[in-house]
């Protein structure tokens, strides 16, 4: 049919209905010798080939989960763990190193606060910090290898950003660069600031208003002042 980038996605993403016809593409299509119309995409369709962007999903699974689309949001949930799982068998090392850090980190900080009669406000905002960057790092590191799948995914309507702020951070720094070296760098760039007005290094009182709120740790050690 002919080789990457010949436009035999878009054809099909014309003829089924995700792509219009009319966004900036010249030509036209036919379907058995009849030209195109709107009626024909409710009864064409096809599968985006995932299985050349994942090393662990085949065609058949790749179907299937297409299939299970249809069953609801648990069935979909039960899809992307499973994969997830396999990832997380297929290479075990940084696996185990991330269950190591976050076990050998937790018991440090619970023996650093353990029946201290001072205010916890500092664990807190340690605690925010911690899995902010935790959550940011993967995304930085994980999003510029699968931009390809990305980019086609949200063409056709499937993929949205994620509501958590540090996350929707991450998604936003590294799809600016291809190198996750690069975004890594860029990333923690941008979130160094964001700590250091996060609420307890620096007065809020002798910063403007608006600077607090730009950084997502102030909003979580507040909720936990809160709570606890």
């Amino acid at each position: 049919m002919g080789p990457s980038r010949a436009g035999k996605s878009c054809l099909l993403e014309c003829i089924s209905g995700p792509k219009d016809i009319r966004d900036g593409l010249e030509g036209t299509i036919t379907v058995n010798g009849q030209p195109w119309t709107k009626q024909l995409k409710q009864q064409t369709s096809y599968v985006v080939q995932d299985d050349l962007f994942y090393e662990t999903i085949t065609v058949c699974t790749n179907t299937d989960g297409f299939k299970n689309d249809r069953l609801g949001r648990i069935v979909q949930l039960r899809v992307v763990l499973s994969r997830n799982v396999l990832g997380l068998f297929r290479d075990k090392t940084p696996f185990h190193a991330e269950v190591g850090q976050s076990l050998v980190v937790s018991i440090l900080m619970g023996l650093l606060y353990l029946q201290l009669d001072m205010s916890f406000s500092g664990a807190f905002f340690y605690f925010m910090a911690n899995e902010i960057f935790a959550a940011v790092e993967i995304q930085l590191a994980s999003l510029p290898f699968e931009i390809t799948m990305i980019r086609r995914e949200y063409e056709a309507g499937l993929f949205y950003l994620a509501s958590c702020a540090s996350v929707g951070l991450a998604y936003a720094i590294s799809c600016l660069f291809r190198r996750a070296n690069v975004a890594t760098i860029m990333g923690m760039f941008i979130l160094l600031p964001m700590l250091l007005f996060g609420g307890l290094m620096v007065n809020s009182d002798d910063t403007p208003v608006w600077i607090n709120y730009i950084s997502p740790i102030k909003f979580g050690s507040d909720a936990m002042m809160k709570i606890f």
